[in-house]
């Protein structure tokens, strides 16, 4: 599983997008960025950001945020 949050982007928002696949988070963070953000569209500058803050979870790893 791979994990975002807004919080690890410096969003003051309790997003949080859970995947199999770094692709699916960060399609599903686009998804919460356009109807909550009113970002229709992530930015190349923000979608790498995205993707350097994308942590694989294991079974009883905290994930914090950065």
């Amino acid at each position: 599983m791979k994990k975002l949050t807004c919080k690890n982007v410096g969003v003051e928002c309790d997003g949080v997008f859970e995947a199999d696949t770094e692709d699916e988070v960060i399609k599903l963070a686009a998804e919460h960025a356009a109807a909550a953000h009113n970002l229709p569209k992530i930015p190349p500058y923000l979608e790498k950001k995205c993707r350097d803050f994308i942590k694989g979870i294991r079974d009883g790893e905290a994930n914090e945020t950065v």
